[in-house]
Parts: structure tokens; sequence; C-alpha cells
């Protein structure tokens, strides 16, 4: 079980002024659900992915939203 920590240790070392705002700025779309519209939407202007999964993107925005 320590090789876990070891790797944890090995993550958070890794810390840089751009990576901190990154960080910050996807965990607070993330929470408000924003990123999960923004995925179903590039999902429905892409040509590459089957109709199908349009739906299943945009219910999991609505999911997320209702509670």
């Amino acid at each position: 079980m320590d090789w876990e920590f070891d790797i944890l240790y090995a993550i958070q070392s890794i810390r840089t002024p751009f990576l901190d705002k990154l960080m910050a700025f996807l965990s607070t779309i993330g929470n408000a659900g924003a990123l999960w519209i923004v995925i179903g939407v590039v999902l429905c202007v892409s040509k590459k992915i089957p109709p199908w999964r349009h739906a299943d993107a945009f219910g999991r925005a609505f999911e997320l939203y209702s509670g």
C-alpha cells in the first residue's frame, strides 16, 4: 500500500501556477455541470458521433441540473 501513497505524493508534487489555475477552472465548471453541457454540444456538432449519443449526452446534463 505504500506504493499508492508514493503515486499520490508524486502527483501532488506537480505544481505550477498554470496547472493550479487550470484545475481550479475545471473544478468550477465541473461542479456546475457546465462541463457536461459543453461536451454534449461538442458531440452534437461533431459528425463522427452516432445520433443516439446526442440524447445520452443531453440526458446526463439534464440529470445533473434536475438533481
